[in-house]
């Protein structure tokens, strides 16, 4: 999946690019996580999983260019813990006009 997202990228350039969702890879720094962190920096390593004690970061929020993505949050409320065995995450993303 990372390989055919990342051509994606590479050949229809865009203004701007948010990427986000469960990706369950357990290693952070191998394979198409990897390959994703070194197209668009750091997304943070927030533990999401398992949700009634989040021990693993497998969702992320990520967004081209990396200076565009601000703080990310875990949100670790009863009502997200109930809702997904996932903890929900969200970002600040600063948009420019050029």
């Amino acid at each position: 999946m990372g390989h055919r997202l990342l051509e994606h990228l590479r050949t229809h350039k865009s203004r701007g690019t948010v990427l986000l969702g469960d990706f369950n890879e357990w290693w952070p720094f191998g394979g198409e996580l990897g390959e994703l962190r070194r197209w668009f920096g750091s997304s943070g390593s927030h533990r999401t999983f398992p949700s009634w004690m989040p021990l693993l970061a497998l969702d992320r929020i990520w967004v081209s260019p990396p200076v565009a993505l601000g703080e990310v949050r875990v949100h670790r409320g009863p009502t997200a813990r109930a809702a997904s065995d996932h903890l929900p995450i969200t970002a600040v993303v600063r948009l420019r006009d050029d």
